[in-house]
């Protein structure tokens, strides 16, 4: 895939919070992965760029790529450092972001040990928002497109907008702001506004980075996007109708309707291939079933559950919060629980 009017590649530098299998907390860390294996398989220049957490996972090569210098938030200075390694199976390079202030900790979100979120967010994503951009120049490689994934790059299409003159070599790069949970909006006190280096007459009740008295760093990539989606046409749709779906942005999505795309997830056929797959005892395919009852009851016997292959077994692998309607199955637990199953 080339740019538009030219030989080159098309350049697309994805920055998330996640990247699987080096950090990953929800789908987010898959989306981020596979997308960026399937646009290189396209032939596009794609390129991934995630924080450096200290409990990093399956890194085989890991080089230092360059030196982000110093970076202010307000009165203090952070260096940082840009390590490069590449996805699993693939030549796709993926920068890590190294800062040990902000990153160098168990958890990506949440302290592992209280399960509380770390107070300091807002700060080490607004970090890590400034570092990706820097990186860009240091590396002297300028994506055509910036693809921002949730509220922790929501400040980076508002960056291209208001932070970048006629001389910059971002001036011409697009953003794609994607939404892949509208819940987890980035909230944080509006005094800290001051940390982001963004126009300070901007930071008011009604402007484009608070809602009500708070900043929202969702609410931010939202109205400074180029371009906006989420991971299906039912939840584009969903989230510009009413409060229950749109907590509280559904008046922004609204208006920037004719720019909101809804593109459903897909899966990865080579990593979730039961034909394939070598952390399932049996393999099986289409054409060939038996191996899947081999797999329940062997799941049965590790569970200490009566082993009979005509019993359904049912399971939910999800994370426990009720958007993922496990107040339903709750509901439903004494009628299941009744069932031979």
């Amino acid at each position: 895939m080339t740019r538009r009017g030219g030989n080159d590649r098309l350049k697309v530098l994805i920055a998330a919070a996640e990247a699987t299998p080096f950090a990953k907390v929800g789908g987010l860390g898959d989306a981020v992965s596979g997308l960026a294996g399937a646009l290189s398989r396209l032939e596009v220049d794609a390129r991934v760029i995630v924080p450096r957490y200290g409990s990093l996972e399956r890194v085989e090569t890991l080089s230092r790529t360059a030196d982000l210098g110093i970076t202010p938030l307000e009165v203090y200075s952070f260096g940082a450092a840009l390590l490069e390694s590449r996805l699993p199976g693939s030549q796709v390079p993926v920068y890590f972001v190294e800062n040990a202030d902000f990153f160098a900790r168990a958890g990506i979100y949440h302290d592992p040990q209280s399960g509380e979120g770390f107070p300091d967010n807002f700060q080490r994503f607004v970090f890590f928002m400034k570092a990706v951009l820097t990186a860009c120049r240091r590396l002297d490689w300028i994506p055509d497109v910036i693809h921002c994934n949730d509220s922790h790059t929501g400040l980076i299409p508002a960056y291209l907008k208001l932070r970048n003159d006629a001389n910059s070599p971002l001036r011409r790069t697009a953003s794609l702001f994607t939404i892949h949970n509208l819940s987890y909006q980035g909230r944080a006190g509006s005094d800290l506004f001051k940390l982001t280096d963004l126009p300070r007459d901007m930071a008011r009740p009604d402007g484009p980075f608070q809602s009500g008295s708070e900043l929202n760093l969702m609410k931010a990539g939202i109205v400074f996007a180029d371009v906006l989606n989420t991971v299906s046409p039912t939840y584009a749709h969903e989230i510009q109708d009413g409060e229950e779906f749109g907590y509280g942005l559904q008046a922004e999505l609204q208006r920037r309707g004719r720019d909101l795309y809804g593109i459903l997830n897909g899966i990865d056929c080579d990593e979730w291939n039961p034909a394939t797959d070598r952390y399932i005892p049996r393999c099986f395919h289409a054409a060939r079933l038996a191996g899947k009852a081999e797999n329940k009851m062997e799941l049965q016997r590790f569970l200490g559950f009566p082993v009979n292959a005509a019993t359904p077994l049912i399971g939910m692998i999800s994370r426990l919060v009720e958007q993922k309607g496990l107040h339903l199955l709750l509901q439903a637990a004494g009628e299941l629980l009744a069932l031979n199953l």
